[in-house]
């Protein structure tokens, strides 16, 4: 967004100016005919400028000095600008340092009142980025087979998991390299594959709390980040 400002010197419109002597002999100048007193309009002088009827030493000097207003006036509003567009700038950018995740914080997806987590799975020379969905009531974390069908898993061993309903499921349980959310990783981690069926979801399997459990945190739902305790 590009924001103008413009700023101009003073210049006022020329107009015509009234000059008068009252019954005392006092000189007055109006720049209106009807603040003049009836009985003096027969004595009164116009002029294009106020300063009209001075000699023309002095009016240049007025000129002079009016200039040289202007030019202060017009740098006072320009350091005026400059201080303001300065406190902008500085507010934008702490602004933007709150919203921006530290070292010890991780952006999420709130999706359906649902924390959705980036997780890293290495194993061997190849990692996958999966998106997990982040559930402190799993004992255990989960993926699904399709989100890991490119890392050409071995040794996959044959388990039983139970389901949140009470249910037990046939599952197989494969051991990775790694795992890493964040600053936070696990070597030689073990996570659940499930064949799953159904509609399609916005994750790919449970973050669970063999991970979440060692790691200390807090979930901002404000700034969507999890907040890792200091290591």
């Amino acid at each position: 967004m590009v924001i103008v400002f413009g700023l101009a010197a003073f210049n006022p419109a020329v107009a015509e100016f009234y000059r008068y002597t009252d019954e005392s002999g006092q000189v007055h100048f109006v720049d209106d005919v009807s603040k003049i007193p009836q009985q003096t309009q027969g004595g009164m002088k116009t002029y294009r400028e106020r300063y009209d009827h001075l000699p023309a030493a002095d009016r240049e000097r007025i000129q002079r000095e009016q200039a040289i207003a202007n030019e202060a006036r017009a740098r006072e509003n320009q350091e005026r600008l400059i201080q303001i567009l300065e406190i902008s700038r500085k507010e934008r950018e702490a602004y933007l340092a709150k919203k921006r995740p530290s070292g010890d914080e991780t952006p999420f997806t709130l999706k359906n009142n649902q924390v959705l987590v980036p997780v890293t799975f290495g194993y061997g020379r190849t990692a996958v980025e999966t998106v997990l969905l982040l559930d402190t009531g799993a004992s255990v974390t989960a993926l699904h087979s399709r989100a890991v069908q490119g890392l050409n898993l071995q040794g996959l061993r044959k388990a039983r998991a139970r389901t949140a309903g009470g249910g037990v499921i046939d599952t197989r349980l494969a051991r990775f390299d790694y795992i890493q959310v964040g600053p936070h990783r696990i070597a030689d981690f073990s996570a659940v594959i499930l064949d799953f069926e159904g509609a399609a979801v916005d994750h790919q399997g449970l973050l669970g709390m063999d991970f979440l459990g060692r790691f200390p945190h807090g979930i901002d739902m404000a700034r969507q980040v999890i907040q890792w305790a200091p290591r």
